[in-house]
């Protein structure tokens, strides 16, 4: 073929520059189609549908104006004729805005624009009369104006908005056909021009898949001949791409195989002539022979490894390695033993164990040394073994008779995998479960389970399958006593081979039935305090509710008392004597408070479900800012502040912004009777937390309503003397309760007030609820100003 002696990374490559160059000319194709289809878009958007949006808002914005013209005719309150005379003149301007906009993009006459915009135009007169007669007072005749007059305008403005936003609308539909019917056809050329590029691309690569399956097929069925054992077969590719190499690579692996085929059943034969010099020895000695090869692989056993395994000879040199019968736990030591003995050539000597074809295992002393053909080259290692189970079990006897069952304060039993049958169990086990020495010996061990919601039996069973699966099994279990008494105990079982029961599972007991009565009484008192937490959760978010709601369905009702007296005063003065008049103010200024007292109420529940989001505040700072804005609506005021350097603060700085205005605005109010008042300012850092305080010189309160001053509502001064509406002191506690903190109080009559507050260190200790009088005078020593 053409590009047989042509590389197939080159190969390709073509293919792949080929299968470049279509995409890309697709790619300028599709990039030409679509600017003519963006083009005819663009259209669109800045001709009919800018139109069609700025008809729309036109529109809206005109009954918008006629509404407000409503609101002017149907009031007498200034302020609202003002406010919706404002109104108006912005969304004329908005009108004249958009009115623009279609004059620039509108694609019809002209003339049906400019009657649009005349008959806008001519209604801004009747709005102007409408306003300067509600200013006169003559609410009938602005009324009629505007419904008679305005309203008729407003019709024909519709009108003339409605004609144009119908032709933007019918254009927009031509644009839009337009384009659908470009990209149609830019789909059809495009369709074919992909057709044609797969088909060249398609024949480019059945060519390419050709010229490289053809020799990989012949390779493929020169390595099958070979693997039948042809070892004279060779792969006849004469090309010289990467398979040709490839190829002449094979055959030269397959000489070399030859060749070592050749010396490997030269060594058989050798091995074959060692394996028969030492049959007599393997055949007549007691103690167990083994010869592996390098990979650990049997090559032959005598009879005493037979027995000593329990494998017949045919099963152990089909293939097995002598690390089969090891355990896992050995394999690791064991190898480094070995890779010593061939470095050094000197026999090693250790203990390990085997396991036997029934599954036990049995405890061995083993001499390894390596094995050498007659050209001193080490083929294998051999090993003399020695079982030596009677040795271990006098160890194993004297273990857990001394260490274990003499010494320990938990119960231990032994019990046997095979049956359940307990072969041993300690004096503590014995006294745990009520049973004199030995009684429990020879029973099943399923007398220890309690019967639960399945029977002692299954108990058992459930135990032993994670047992057999994971080797040990830990938890706590229901026992019970020889009397029937039930009890609980933590129980950790495991699994081993004990020289004269086989496997068998030893588990040490502990009783915890003190324990899991504790436990059932904390479960009892948790699951009573997480039903009294969602109760108060509950409680406290309806009193929020109740109180948001409340607060603002309060506000309609005093709304309408506001104006309804407002409007008495206005239209009625003339009527109504001094008292009548009086009262009229009185009914206001009491409006007014409950205004006040309503958004108390709203913030006071706000800060119920806002978050706390904590960050560095820089208290000193804040504090001066916030005393500058509060003396800046007091020109009149003589008011000194002194405040000291103070450490920041830890907080939500939103919400102790609004402390520090609660209790400044409180310090001026209270000392507005005082000459000059005087503010004092100070933080103080402890090991937990940092106090900071606020003082004034102002009339002060008596201690023995210390604990009332920062309750909702609670006055200690009268509303003639000192307006308020009860609520700041409590925003402050509940704010400084959220950060952790706590908020107290001093002062004495006349002479003064101090409200501090503590936030507590980023790692706080546990401290009491209440702040001591020790606390309090500590900081107040540290208010005297130097």
């Amino acid at each position: 073929m053409l590009l047989n002696n042509v590389k197939i990374s080159t190969r390709l490559s073509l293919g792949l520059i080929l299968i470049f160059i279509v995409l890309f000319s697709l790619t300028l194709f599709a990039i030409s189609r679509m600017d003519i289809l963006s083009d005819q878009t663009t259209k669109i958007y800045r001709h009919p549908l800018t139109v069609s949006n700025a008809v729309l808002r036109i529109h809206a914005n005109i009954i918008k104006m006629h509404r407000s013209m409503k609101d002017v005719a149907l009031t007498n309150d200034p302020a609202i004729i003002e406010e919706s005379a404002r109104t108006v003149d912005q969304l004329e301007a908005e009108v004249l805005k958009d009115f623009r906009v279609i004059d620039e993009r509108f694609l019809g006459e002209k003339k049906q624009y400019e009657a649009a915009l005349v008959t806008f135009v001519n209604w801004k007169p009747i709005r102007d009369e409408v306003i300067l007669l509600m200013n006169k007072g003559m609410r009938m005749e602005a009324a009629d104006i505007t419904r008679g007059k305005g309203a008729l305008y407003v019709e024909n403005i519709e009108s003339a908005m409605q004609f144009l936003g119908n032709f933007a609308q019918s254009k927009a539909t031509e644009f839009l056909q337009n384009a659908e019917q470009t990209r149609r056809s830019s789909f059809r050329l495009m369709y074919i021009m992909l057709t044609i590029a797969m088909f060249t691309c398609l024949l480019f690569a059945i060519y390419l898949f050709r010229s490289i399956t053809g020799p990989i097929k012949a390779l493929s069925a020169a390595t099958d001949r070979i693997g039948t054992g042809d070892l004279d077969s060779r792969v006849q590719i004469e090309s010289e791409d990467e398979i040709g190499q490839l190829a002449k690579s094979f055959n030269r692996m397959t000489d070399d195989l030859e060749r070592i085929t050749a010396s490997r059943d030269t060594r058989t034969s050798e091995l074959a002539q060692i394996t028969g010099r030492f049959t007599g020895l393997f055949n007549s000695s007691k103690d167990a022979i083994g010869w592996a090869d390098l990979d650990g692989t049997l090559i032959d056993v005598n009879k005493a490894f037979c027995t000593l395994t329990g494998y017949t000879r045919e099963e152990l040199l089909s293939g097995t390695k002598y690390q089969e019968l090891t355990p896992q736990e050995y394999h690791a030591e064991e190898a480094e033993l070995i890779r010593d003995l061939l470095e050094t050539g000197e026999p090693v000597e250790y203990e390990k164990e085997n396991i036997r074809k029934d599954g036990s295992r049995v405890p061995l002393f083993l001499t390894v040394f390596i094995v050498k053909d007659e050209n001193n080259n080490t083929i294998g290692v051999a090993a003399i073994i020695k079982d030596i189970t009677e040795q271990k079990s006098a160890e194993v006897d004297r273990r857990y008779h001394s260490e274990v069952t003499l010494n320990m304060s938990e119960g231990v039993y032994l019990t046997r995998v095979n049956d359940g049958i307990i072969v041993y169990a300690n004096p503590k086990f014995e006294e745990m479960f009520g049973y004199g020495p030995g009684e429990m010996v020879g029973q099943h061990v399923s007398i220890v389970n309690a019967p639960t919601e399945v029977s002692p039996e299954e108990t058992v069973g459930e135990i032993m399958g994670i047992l057999l699966k994971t080797g040990t099994w830990q938890g706590e279990i229901q026992n019970i006593k020889k009397d029937g008494t039930p009890f609980w105990c933590y129980a950790s079982v495991s699994v081993f081979v004990h020289p004269e029961h086989g496997k068998v599972l030893i588990s040490v007991h502990t009783d915890i039935t003190e324990k899991k009565k504790v436990e059932d009484q904390i479960i009892t008192l948790n699951v009573d305090l997480r039903r009294r937490t969602l109760e108060l959760e509950s409680l406290n978010s309806e009193l929020e509710s109740f109180s948001y709601s409340v607060s603002h369905d309060l506000k309609v009702p005093l709304r309408a008392i506001d104006g309804f007296s407002s409007i008495l005063k206005e239209d009625f003065s003339d009527a109504l004597n001094d008292e009548g008049r009086r009262i009229l103010d009185v009914i206001n200024s009491s409006v007014h408070r409950m205004s006040e007292l309503i958004n108390d109420i709203l913030e006071f529940s706000r800060l119920g479900r806002q978050s706390v989001k904590k960050s560095e505040v820089n208290i000193e700072e804040l504090a001066k800012n916030i005393f500058k804005e509060q003396m800046q609506s007091l020109p009149d005021r003589r008011v000194t502040l002194k405040i000291d350097p103070m450490p920041p603060a830890k907080a939500d700085e939103s919400m102790i912004r609004q402390v520090f205005i609660n209790l400044i605005s409180n310090a001026i109010k209270f000392t507005g009777d005082r000459e000059t008042g005087v503010l004092e300012i100070k933080g103080v850092s402890g090991d937990n937390e940092t106090v900071y305080n606020v003082k004034d010189n102002g009339i002060g309160f008596d201690m023995k309503y210390a604990d009332k001053i920062f309750k909702v509502f609670h006055r200690l001064h009268n509303t003639n003397d000192f307006e308020g509406t009860g609520v700041g002191l409590a925003l402050v506690e509940r704010i400084i309760n959220r950060h952790g903190g706590h908020v107290w109080a001093e002062g004495s009559v006349n002479k003064g007030t101090i409200i501090s507050f503590s936030l507590p260190s980023e790692t706080p200790s546990i401290r009491p609820n209440k702040h001591s009088g020790k606390i309090s005078r500590a900081v107040g020593h540290n208010e005297v100003v130097s």
